[in-house]
């Protein structure tokens, strides 16, 4: 009631302090900023390691477990989380706020370093990145088409779209996702390379061997010196089939017996990733 009773009495004095109260909602109005990502600094570091083949169990026994002892003594943490999946480890390291994630990002690289050759053999390298909040995508474009098929369109998006999406102004960067990527399998067949007396490792040591881009050297003409480069890499699964798994031996008995190849023990196909 009383604040009633004041308007009533000084009818001058509230009708200014509205019109103040009005300008100065104006003004304020008119100079917020506004920001579709606000400058917001989440204090985790995550390390990512991929190990291809192996199962939750085996990833958290020998990969989660390791990198989680090692990097929760770091200074500042808060708590640690982890993620194990098939073929891969997720380690989130929560920090106090506050943190300088910079430091914090060197230290815990540092300690993942210091744990690697206690790893599994056959790991990637593993990945210790910061969340920055600026890396979600801000628009996502769906890729179709009536006349190609999935990898097909997948090497489109990849090789032509994408790149052409980077070079626009204010663009930071673009990524592919979905689709199927190319991908040539050797399925090995265990009766016939038991047969034939071959092992799963002489097959992959041959592939790895007959799938390289090798310098050579150089070659000099006149002026001119040129790089010479032994390409070697699988691009048509044809090739592949003819890879020498094992030379040509001679027997006991002076019999020569020919030579073991991939299309031996494995059949040879043009087929994609899987989805994971």
């Amino acid at each position: 009631m009383w604040l009633t009773r004041l308007a009533l009495r000084n009818p001058i004095l509230i009708l200014m302090m509205s019109l103040m109260v009005l300008a100065l909602g104006g003004v304020a109005f008119q100079k917020l900023a506004v920001d579709l990502f606000p400058d917001i600094t989440i204090p985790v570091i995550r390390v990512a390691t991929f190990y291809p083949g192996a199962g939750p169990g085996d990833i958290e026994k020998s990969i989660t477990q390791p990198v989680e002892r090692a990097v929760a003594a770091s200074p500042g943490v808060d708590r640690v989380e982890s993620n194990s999946k098939q073929g891969v480890s997720v380690v989130s390291v929560w920090f106090n706020y506050g943190t300088n994630l910079d430091s914090a990002q060197f230290e815990v690289s540092q300690r993942v370093q210091a744990i690697l050759n206690t790893l599994p053999p056959g790991i990637q390298q593993p990945f210790v990145t910061k969340f920055d909040i600026t890396s979600i995508p801000v628009v996502q474009i769906v890729v179709s088409s009536d006349t190609l098929d999935e990898r097909q369109l997948y090497d489109l998006s990849y090789n032509v779209i994408e790149p052409q999406f980077e070079r626009l102004a204010g663009v930071a960067s673009a990524s592919v996702g979905g689709g199927k990527q190319r991908e040539i399998e050797v399925k090995v067949d265990r009766e016939r390379a038991r047969a034939r007396g071959i092992a799963l490792l002489d097959i992959v040591d041959a592939v790895k061997s007959s799938n390289l881009l090798l310098a050579s050297g150089d070659l000099r003409a006149g002026d001119l010196d040129y790089y010479v480069f032994t390409n070697t890499q699988v691009d048509d699964p044809r090739p592949l089939r003819d890879v020498v798994v094992r030379p040509g031996t001679i027997g006991a008995s002076g019999t020569l017996r020919p030579p073991v190849r991939v299309s031996d023990v494995a059949d040879i196909e043009d087929a994609f990733q899987a989805k994971r």
